[in-house]
């Protein structure tokens, strides 16, 4: 098999040469490619594990789909060729930006693209050696960005109301991989709320679960106790401020 032939570019993004694909690595020549991220219609992203045969960060978590521009291709022609080819599906993508070729990304001017869909994926295992899906709240919660896990988590729950739902049995009918259900999403988020050093954390935990509250009237138990627990919390620290302040 011939191996791959890449343009390279200059730092405008121009292109200046052909070279093959191992010679572009080792010789660090700015170079193309694309990065897909592909979302279900539960705010999940699907991340691959790359195989350990790829020449560059094998094992390595990264986007759904990805790849080199070849020579005399274009990114949007090269951005669905990767996708069906590292997954199988097929879809609309939406051009999100583009980010310049540096050290940091292996010198690679990379498009990124977004698609949308609940399609099932049919991972290459030349490829990839295992994926995830992650949502996004917990990515934000990883990240200690709470105000966006919240968000996130309310996107989630708009985008389909099945994450909120449990069975007869009282198993989710939805589960948030990465980020255990969506209960366990809420109560994730609340703790860290409650740990947080801010003055303010009692009262934001407590608003941060009478709105869960008033999303789910009636529901879920252990938010009711969370919600109480939070404001006894709250109650005795009041209290104690206004011993102190005598």
């Amino acid at each position: 098999m011939s191996e791959e032939i890449f343009d390279i570019v200059n730092e405008r993004d121009e292109v200046i040469g052909q070279l093959p694909r191992s010679q572009v690595h080792a010789e660090k020549h700015l170079h193309r490619a694309v990065h897909i991220f592909v979302l279900n219609t539960q705010g999940e992203l699907l991340l691959q594990k790359r195989s350990a045969t790829k020449d560059e960060y094998p094992h390595c978590y990264t986007s759904s789909a990805s790849g080199h521009v070849s020579s005399g291709e274009t990114y949007d022609e090269t951005a669905p060729r990767e996708l069906e080819e590292e997954l199988g599906i097929t879809g609309e993508l939406t051009r999100l930006t583009k980010i310049p070729g540096t050290p940091d990304n292996a010198r690679e001017h990379a498009v990124l693209y977004e698609l949308i869909t609940d399609a099932i994926v049919t991972p290459d295992p030349g490829e990839i050696a295992s994926i995830c899906h992650l949502s996004l709240g917990r990515i934000a919660y990883e990240q200690g960005d709470l105000d966006e896990a919240i968000a996130q988590h309310e996107k989630a729950y708009e985008a389909s109301k099945l994450v909120a739902e449990y069975d007869a049995n009282g198993y989710p009918r939805v589960i948030i991989a990465g980020g255990g259900n969506y209960l366990g999403g809420l109560a994730l988020i609340g703790s860290a709320l409650s740990a947080a050093p801010e003055a303010d954390a009692l009262e934001r935990t407590l608003a941060f679960f009478e709105s869960i509250l008033e999303r789910h009237p009636g529901r879920f138990g252990s938010i009711y106790n969370n919600a109480a627990l939070a404001a006894r919390d709250l109650g005795t620290a009041i209290e104690r401020a206004g011993r102190e302040a005598k």
